[in-house]
């Protein structure tokens, strides 16, 4: 059975009640970011559009070695005989699968809701004892208050978080232990709305990992891979490194040495490789072990599906190097998911730079017609060399040309001389 894509981005804002009618701007960035999907995607595979589209990108899938995702209009997209897959179950997504009498399989909602919510992630830390010192779930302005004027004297500076909140969205970094009225205001809205708000402190990251697992609704959660991430500053995506094969071989740790900054990556070449082989080391399979305990505790819930965990190793105040194997929870498919589905075009010992990029402000009537589309993003790893490139979205979208694009960098790490 085909599966028909959803890409229902804004997953946080439909559960938290929030999502009306997209803007243009957000109806722009989601159809921009829509063929994601090619990540998972099999041929004939559905893909909803609202109305023109990129013909030639789609036409030339399969030349790329891509699958062949069927762009249709939702009209077209019609049928029983279509599997409903979408980015995360909300009760707005049902309500489109059962106006299109699309097959759905849905997790109970009310648990999507708190396995979503960083209570959720926050708490999990508490009670297992990974939580670092000044973490904290508060409900009131004056939880907020003491808990930042008890806070430990090695950190100064504190991001606040929303009780929902996605790619870096809805945080305060930098906030002091005596925030200001227009930061408590803000804060305070959330906690009406969201009935919390995490405390934790600022860290420097050195290296961050998305660990990617699948919990069926009988039998037992299977551990998908990992993918390494680069974010900004907030959080937000900005690519995904990927390694050739099915099983990521592991050395210790992700990144050597002390903390005198984050890693080029030209030491790298089977750095990725690690997590799934089951070998026992102090860093990241431990971080996939406690993943599949935060699996189990969302199965207790009454979830089943794709889960995303962001794990993080960062330089402590003292300057040693640790570890935080749950950093935020996606019970929903993620970037990183996507991005271990691009293993198959890959060859033996070879890697790839899954990235976003923005497209040239300019477009000429020639670029719009022609092929092949020259790829205008280099990889962030100095020590990569790009062999060849596979634009994974359309250069242009019903709104004209689209602004964001991705694309993926495949090639080799450079030896040494």
């Amino acid at each position: 059975m085909n599966r028909v894509f959803h890409s229902n981005f804004d997953l946080e804002e439909q559960l938290r009640g929030d999502a009306n009618r997209l803007s243009a701007d957000a109806a722009r960035r989601v159809e921009e970011l829509s063929t994601v999907w090619l990540g998972i995607a099999e041929d004939s595979d559905i893909l909803p559009v609202s109305g023109a589209f990129d013909r030639r990108f789609f036409e030339s899938l399969g030349d790329a070695g891509l699958p062949r995702l069927r762009p249709v209009t939702a009209v077209d997209a019609k049928s029983q005989n279509k599997h409903f897959c979408p980015w995360g179950w909300s009760s707005q997504c049902l309500d489109v699968a059962r106006r299109n009498g699309w097959c759905t399989h849905a997790p109970q909602l009310d648990a999507v809701m708190l396995a979503n919510s960083r209570r959720f992630s926050t708490e999990f830390e508490l009670r297992h004892g990974l939580a670092i010192a000044g973490t904290a779930v508060v409900e009131t302005a004056n939880q907020l208050r003491e808990h930042l004027k008890r806070a430990p004297p090695e950190h100064d500076k504190w991001i606040v978080k929303s009780g929902f909140g996605m790619s870096g969205r809805e945080q305060i970094r930098g906030v002091s232990p005596d925030p200001t009225s227009k930061t408590i205001d803000r804060i305070v809205a959330w906690i009406r709305r969201d009935g919390c708000a995490v405390v934790e402190p600022m860290l420097s990251p050195v290296a961050e990992v998305g660990l990617q697992f699948e919990i069926p609704a009988q039998g037992s959660t299977a551990f998908i891979g990992a993918v390494e991430l680069m974010t900004d500053r907030r959080g937000a995506w900005l690519a995904s490194r990927i390694v050739a094969g099915d099983v990521l071989q592991r050395e210790t740790p992700l990144r050597g040495g002390g903390c005198s900054g984050r890693d080029t990556g030209r030491s790298r070449p089977d750095r990725l490789r690690q997590v799934n082989e089951g070998r026992d080391d102090q860093w990241w399979s431990s971080a996939v072990g406690i993943g599949f305990q935060v699996a189990d505790e969302l199965r207790g819930l009454g979830y089943f599906g794709p889960v995303g965990i962001d794990g993080m190793q960062y330089c402590a105040p003292q300057g040693e190097l640790r570890l935080r194997p749950v950093q935020d929870v996606n019970a929903r498919y993620t970037m990183g998911r996507m991005s271990l589905g691009f293993r198959r075009l890959l060859g033996s010992g070879e890697q790839a730079e899954w990235q976003r990029f923005r497209w040239p402000a300019e477009t000429t009537d020639q670029e719009r017609t022609a092929a092949p589309l020259l790829c205008p993003v280099f990889s962030t790893n100095s020590g990569f060399c790009c062999q060849r490139s596979i634009i994974t979205s359309p250069r242009f979208t019903t709104f004209g040309p689209a602004r964001y694009g991705t694309a993926l960098l495949i090639g080799r790490l450079k030896t040494e001389d």
